[in-house]
């Protein structure tokens, strides 16, 4: 069987306050990653933005998994701005 090759997709999304990307990081966090998904996502902060990366085998799985992400992105940023952020 040959060995797949692994491939990383990393994603930068700025927010308008250092405090709007912890929250959508504190939202973020809790979805683990599917059992028999092969992706792995990574959660992190870096000033106002929030850095995700995805790292799989699966072109398929990959693009799966950051179409949700996103999803769930634009769920947040509209949340925030319904409450009074951004």
């Amino acid at each position: 069987m040959a060995e797949e090759t692994l491939k990383n997709i990393s994603l930068s999304i700025p927010f308008e306050t250092p405090k709007e990307a912890i929250i959508a990081y504190e939202i973020l966090k809790v979805d683990k990653d599917l059992k028999g998904s092969r992706v792995k996502r990574n959660v992190t902060i870096n000033n106002n933005e929030l850095v995700i990366n995805f790292e799989g085998t699966d072109t398929k799985r990959l693009r799966v998994a950051v179409n949700a992400t996103f999803k769930n992105i634009l769920l947040i940023i509209k949340t925030l701005s319904e409450f009074g952020f951004g």
